[in-house]
């Protein structure tokens, strides 16, 4: 075709459509959000639902039309032309008016490339897409010329005002600086909705996973020197209200929230809070609830909703339990004593005396009988007081063949640092009588003349002391659930000082400390490592106050004591708790969803031995393995069932072939 034929055709259709202009919308246009909904607010996205921030283009880009032009255009670009129509490419694209935004840029945009066949249709598109890039003003401008090589397509385009800094206002959780850095990127660059919004949503990201969900940017305006304001508004709370509780005082609620008005809301917090309010024992369910004050509706109102669970109990049972056989116990306890938050306990109980205990420990029936009484707030202060009394007579696990006997009263008083939240130091005074007696004095002479030892010092077993005792310690604690711990550690250090008043044993100071760290695996499996280490320091001890190892509490798989007695000892030992396979598919049941399945390994050694260690031959030292069930029982804890395996020497007391152990609560 001539070039005089092609120029008619084009002619033709520059008359049908000589020039696209974007005829409506705004060059920036910057919002500013409604006031707060007066619905409750329950989560984040419901907050997010009632402040849409994104604007619409204008009406002349509608969703359906511009959808429609773009199933036209693979059709258009890539279809032939008729056999009596020419074809026209597209032979060159010139973008004008562009001063900040690169011109690669906006012909990355466009989906008409140079080369192209040409059609007025795709032009329409192209400018949507040109103004979608959120730099431009509406009056974006395609002309066309022909060439008789092809169409010159010229893009004439407006950019919006640059924005020459950005000033942010409302923020105080959030620094500054960090908000600047946000929207630096756009700082020279045209006025852009697009990424006002991008920074908008990562600015509101950014407060919310800190836990400042209530946090908005509210506002946004610019001034004719391309200054940009940013308001923001972070949640301030207004008041907090108690709802659900009859017979827990509201202090009791109110001591345990850290949040506090005209402070900006946190989520985060608000969650350790609950967790606390959950520990105190008083609650089955605590909810919270968010919505803007009747007061101040700038600001908002947080409702702490409670469910009271019963918390005193008068109990008569029984059970079995190693140290104490079959036994039979009264109590009575309440969690939440006199709506005051302050725990009471009372409990006797006799057994029949020690199972599996071995040849060391007399079968003598025990008594035990204990009172408590914990105030977790001393006066409305973070101090914790707790009073306790005890008596309790039964077969000795320190001293072979010997009847024990300790009665005594303490106090302790414990508190967090203020800087440190998860530390907690404490100091505890006690008095304690402890009496040693001969329980079967042939068998004992028979036991000293085996191990070829004089009777004489049999003396030093059977002693008895009143002591006045100082113990201060410090507690370390990250853990995610008191119950059933996932993560976080628990790590703990005490010295005890004991002063001899009457009595023919001696004074003596002891140190003692414990390091458990839970590792969370998978979904729901966990990893306990257990580290601990426990020393005379000063005076002579005496072998009722020694340290034992075997057992379930220290190394599963011997009997109570009979891997070694000393007056120091290390031991560790690696645990993995996993739910038990397929349970959760088998039943709904929640004690048995909680139910783990625990594989162990325990290691200890007994430093400086004590007599009794001479007497029986206890080897001292050991490394065990086995397996076990954890019971996680509301209001008790942890029950321990497991069955261990030495695989060290076990002596002439202890079985090859394991022992089965258990116990309540985590051992410390």
């Amino acid at each position: 075709m001539d070039f005089k034929r092609r120029l008619i055709y084009f002619i033709a259709l520059s008359f049908l459509f000589s020039t696209c202009v974007v005829e409506k919308g705004h060059a920036f246009p910057f919002f500013k959000k409604n006031k707060k909904d007066n619905a409750p607010v329950e989560t984040q996205k419901n907050i997010e639902n009632n402040y849409p921030f994104a604007e619409e283009l204008p009406p002349s880009y509608g969703e359906g039309e511009y959808e429609e032009d773009m199933k036209k255009e693979d059709k258009i670009i890539n279809s032939k032309p008729a056999s009596n129509e020419p074809a026209v490419y597209v032979k060159r694209i010139n973008i004008t008016g562009n001063k900040l935004v690169p011109q690669e840029a906006i012909l990355d945009a466009m989906s008409t490339k140079e080369g192209m066949l040409y059609d007025k249709d795709l032009i329409k598109v192209n400018l949507r897409q040109i103004y979608e890039m959120g730099y431009f003003s509406d009056k974006l401008k395609a002309t066309p010329t022909l060439t008789k090589d092809g169409v010159i397509l010229n893009i004439q385009v407006e950019e919006n005002l640059p924005i020459t800094s950005f000033v942010v206002k409302g923020n105080e959780v959030i620094s500054t600086d960090k908000i600047q850095e946000i929207l630096a990127s756009q700082v020279g660059m045209p006025q852009n909705i697009v990424e006002i919004n991008k920074a908008i949503n990562a600015i509101e990201n950014y407060y919310a996973e800190r836990g400042y969900i209530l946090a908005r940017v509210m506002n946004i305006y610019d001034e004719p020197d391309g200054t940009v304001f940013v308001e923001i508004d972070e949640g301030i709370l207004d008041e907090i209200k108690f709802s659900g509780n009859t017979k827990t005082k509201d202090y009791v609620i109110e001591r345990n929230i850290s949040v506090v008005p005209d402070t900006v809301y946190n989520d985060n917090v608000l969650q350790k809070d609950i967790n606390r309010l959950y520990a105190t024992g008083a609650f089955g369910n605590v909810k919270r609830s968010l919505s803007p004050s009747e007061k101040n509706p700038d600001k908002y109102c947080l409702t702490i909703e409670v469910e009271e669970k019963r918390t005193g109990s008068i109990s008569i049972g029984g059970g079995l339990d190693l140290t104490t056989g079959l036994f039979g116990t009264l109590s009575y306890a309440d969690r939440n004593f006199l709506g005051r938050g302050q725990q009471t306990s009372l409990s006797f109980s006799t057994g029949t005396g020690a199972m599996l205990g071995g040849d060391d420990v007399l079968n003598k029936a025990d008594f035990q009988a204990e009172a408590k009484f914990i105030e977790p707030r001393l006066l409305g202060s973070l101090t914790s007081m707790e009073i306790g009394a005890f008596a309790n007579s039964w077969a000795s696990f320190q001293i072979p063949l010997a009847t024990e006997q300790r009665y005594g009263a303490n106090i302790e008083f414990a508190r967090p640092f203020k800087k440190y939240p998860h530390l907690t130091g404490g100091i505890g005074v006690g008095v304690e009588y402890d009496t040693i007696q001969e329980g079967d004095e042939d068998k004992a002479r028979a036991l000293f003349y085996r191990a070829e030892q004089d009777f004489a010092q049999r003396a030093d077993q059977l002693v008895s002391g009143l002591y006045v005792n100082v113990t201060p310690t410090l507690v370390f604690d990250t853990r995610d659930n008191l119950q059933m711990p996932r993560s976080g550690m628990f790590a703990m250090g005490k010295l005890n000082g004991a002063i001899k008043t009457v009595g023919d044993a001696d004074s003596y100071m002891s140190v003692s400390g414990t390091v458990k760290k839970y590792v969370p695996v998978a979904k729901a499996s966990t990893l306990v490592l257990t580290a601990r280490a426990a020393g005379n320091l000063v005076g002579d001890m005496p072998e009722f106050a020694a340290y034992r190892l075997g057992g379930a509490r220290t190394l599963r798989g011997f009997k109570e004591g009979h891997v070694g007695r000393g007056y120091g000892f290390v031991s560790g030992s690696l645990e993995y708790r996993t739910p038990i396979p397929f349970m959760d598919k088998i039943t709904s049941n929640q004690f048995l969803n909680n139910t783990r399945f625990a594989v162990f390994v325990d290691g200890g050694h007994i430093l400086s031995p004590a007599l009794s260690q001479d007497l029986y031959g206890w080897p001292g030292y050991a490394i065990t393995a086995g397996v076990g069930l954890r019971f996680f029982i509301p209001g008790l804890g942890p029950l321990s069932l497991d069955y261990g395996i030495p695989f060290t020497n076990v002596g002439d007391n202890n079985s090859k072939n394991g022992q089965f152990t258990f116990f309540f609560g985590e051992a410390y």
